[in-house]
């Protein structure tokens, strides 16, 4: 008996002391593993806060289609779009959704001579002013979105009080007054 007891004394040391060296590296994998995945954080947290994600635009800024300018004004809630109108926006959208519209109250009117065909000739006109037209957007992104002026055939769809252009000019109605099949890409 005194052999097989001293032989579990020392199996039972190696034993114990294997389970201590497993738990002692166990413990180093945990400790390093935590401080590799803070590390890992803070660098996402480093890279990812100083830049804007892919997918969110603004519709803050001067843009192009390759034929007139829009500039757009959030601070300022003001619109110019060249050879068309300026005016104030009256609605206060979310300028960074994909899609929506501004109501603009018209400063600024122009009407467009289509007879020469391609010369165009546009004549300031104070007819529109202080009525209302909307600008719809869609598929906004950081550069580029799709723009269009509410239309009915081949004039701006104007209205003469903010009450009517508030029911006329929403989201829901861009149907009728946008086809999206022929509008290009604005681009900043």
């Amino acid at each position: 008996m005194l052999i097989s007891n001293l032989f579990l004394q020392r199996r039972g040391g190696a034993q114990e002391k294997f389970n201590r060296g497993v738990t002692q590296s166990y413990a180093k994998f945990i400790k390093r593993a935590g401080y590799s995945f803070v590390l890992l954080l803070l660098a996402n947290f480093l890279f990812l806060g100083c830049t804007e994600p892919e997918n969110i635009g603004n519709l803050n800024g001067t843009w192009y289609d390759g034929y007139s300018y829009v500039t757009i004004n959030t601070s300022a809630k003001t619109i110019e779009y060249e050879n068309n109108y300026e005016g104030e926006i009256t609605n206060t959208p979310n300028y960074e959704a994909v899609n929506g519209v501004l109501i603009i109250r018209i400063t600024k009117y122009w009407e467009a001579d289509y007879s020469n065909w391609p010369e165009v000739v546009y004549t300031e006109t104070t007819a529109n002013n202080n009525k209302y037209c909307a600008l719809y957007w869609s598929s906004l992104k950081p550069h580029s979105v799709h723009m269009a002026d509410a239309y009915e055939g081949l004039t701006h769809t104007i209205k003469a009080t903010i009450e009517d252009a508030n029911t006329a000019f929403t989201l829901d109605n861009a149907g009728n007054y946008v086809d999206w099949s022929i509008t290009g890409a604005y681009n900043k």
